[in-house]
């Protein structure tokens, strides 16, 4: 492209002070309305070469006038949307499963849909806050949390090309985590399960999942079979291992829809298949992690322990291993704090600590009384007054608590 003679310092400062009268209006002007005002004063081509001219004299990786911003901000939108293209690409060229096809290819049209809608709508917004965090911090500060789409955040559960059973693993992985955990897989399968021992030592794992399941009322009749399972993880007994938590797993999604059912005030009802079990996640925070997993990979284990009884897998501790953090990971739904139980939970614990101050034991006899007045406001009396027994409206007592806390 030939060289345009302009004043740099000239035009970089007006662009700037386009820019802050955009922010000033405290309008949020969407893309196309931006390159309109921008364009008015400038062309495209000439505002390319201002910011390469800008890009080039910098010794910074991010200059803090307004107008470089704009087209980082820009770029940071159309790598996502680019890659997502990618993902879908991936999606159709390498999946043979035509469900787990059809699962990928859904998930990344409605966030591709989703990013668009969002670049359009809330440009400035973004602009705006990545401006704030160079001008405040010198640097984009958690920057990609304030994109505030699941894609800014989660994006290697959107790649089809990423193990299921790695992501089922943890909570959130960062992209070199999981990379890391990856690479062991398939060139260092001793350290890979090196790392998965380390993994369940660090987090205490083991001591978690018999905590989990003991305090949790719905789930304290699998105690006794969890802490087997914690007996075998400790003798070596792999083959034990992976049969007992399979079918505990299993029945966990059971538990966990029993738990939402009940938080609906919806009679309980068994669902037989594992399919119908594991819809509960998703629309569940925990979908983007497990779903793909249990809907796709942990299937061929269940089968083949229910149906041949034999467990032939290229490597038994491995998979044991595997399936212990994927099991402490599942539980994890158990303590969410949109579940109304834990509500109560947490004020109990918070009320059992606080009276060991003497300054809080006043407030919390007072909270104790006030909380079960309410109780009592949320308890629907018996059937004609006669038939069936007192009972409770978890989501009263849960809204309620909303209010205390």
């Amino acid at each position: 492209m030939e060289n345009i003679e302009i004043t740099n310092e000239y035009d970089i400062k007006i662009l700037n002070l386009i820019f802050k009268k955009l922010f000033d209006n405290q309008i949020d002007y969407s893309t196309k309305q931006i390159n309109e005002i921008l364009n008015s004063e400038f062309s495209f081509f000439k505002r390319k070469r201002i910011i390469k001219q800008t890009q080039e004299s910098s010794t910074q990786l991010f200059s803090q006038n307004i107008f470089e911003a704009y087209f980082f901000v820009e770029k940071m939108f159309d790598n996502d949307i680019k890659e997502i293209y990618e993902n879908i690409k991936q999606a159709n060229n390498i999946i043979q499963n035509e469900e787990k096809k059809k699962y990928y290819l859904e998930k990344n049209h409605l966030m591709l849909d989703e990013i668009i809608e969002f670049k359009e709508k809330q440009f400035l917004k973004t602009l705006k806050l990545y401006c704030s965090d160079l001008y405040l911090y010198g640097k984009t500060y958690n920057f990609p949390f304030r994109k505030q789409y699941d894609y800014a955040i989660y994006k290697i559960y959107y790649n089809p090309k990423n193990d299921s059973t790695i992501l089922a693993m943890l909570q959130y992985l960062k992209d070199d985590e999981y990379k890391e955990l990856e690479s062991l897989k398939l060139k260092d399968k001793n350290g890979y399960i090196n790392k998965l021992t380390m993994m369940i030592d660090t987090f205490k794992v083991l001591i978690n999942i018999e905590k989990i399941v003991n305090e949790n009322y719905i789930l304290n009749k699998r105690l006794n079979i969890f802490k087997q399972i914690v007996s075998f993880y400790e003798s070596k007994n792999w083959e034990m291992v992976i049969n007992l938590i399979s079918i505990q797993m299993e029945g966990l999604f059971f538990d966990y829809n029993r738990f939402v059912e009940m938080n609906e005030n919806k009679k309980a009802k068994r669902k037989s298949s594992l399919k119908n079990k594991i819809a509960v996640l998703e629309d569940n925070y925990y979908g983007n992690i497990l779903l793909p997993y249990f809907k796709f990979d942990f299937p061929t284990i269940r089968n083949t322990i229910a149906h041949e009884g034999i467990m032939e897998f290229d490597n038994i501790e491995k998979t044991a291993k595997e399936l212990i953090l994927i099991c402490y990971n599942l539980l994890g739904m158990f303590t969410a704090s949109y579940l109304p139980y834990n509500n109560l939970i947490f004020l109990f614990n918070s009320i059992e600590k606080s009276q060991k101050d003497a300054c809080f034991q006043n407030f919390w006899k007072m909270s104790v009384l006030f909380f079960y007045s309410n109780i009592e406001k949320c308890t629907d009396s018996r059937f004609l007054g006669v038939f069936g027994e007192k009972t409770v409206n978890v989501l009263k007592v849960n809204l309620m608590l909303d209010g205390i806390l």
